[in-house]
């Protein structure tokens, strides 16, 4: 830690009323849990996407025609599945927005929390 950071740690600590030592240990600590707390969201958001693409699939793509149905038509109509692809194509573009700017957070705080922990402190 450079003299400019210690300072920064020692000034936060005093108003904490705790150590400097002690304050890095917990910095420290937290590193992992926000790397595994970002990297959750980023495979829920993930997971959602994929699953609102296979939902918004299925209802718009015409079924194979039968004996009973010769002129089968998809569940939604061209107004609906419009609708539903503008959505999910913003929903997409908000996940890789989020995703390209957490992904490196995360790497971050995996393989190397100093640097995570003084990127904290740091303005």
């Amino acid at each position: 830690m450079n003299e400019t950071t210690e300072k920064l740690v020692r000034e936060l600590a005093e108003k904490l009323g705790t150590t400097t030592e002690h304050l890095w240990a917990v910095l420290l600590k937290q590193a992992p849990i926000t790397a595994a707390t970002d990297t959750l969201i980023m495979l829920i958001m993930l997971a959602v996407l994929w699953a609102g693409y296979k939902l918004i699939k299925s209802k718009t793509t015409e079924p194979p025609k039968t004996e009973e149905d010769r002129y089968p038509r998809a569940e939604w109509d061209s107004e609906g599945e419009s609708i539903a692809w503008a959505i999910l194509a913003i929903y997409a573009i908000i996940t890789l927005i989020m995703v390209c700017c957490t992904i490196s957070h995360v790497i971050t705080a995996t393989m190397n929390p100093e640097y995570w922990a003084l990127k904290q402190l740091l303005p």
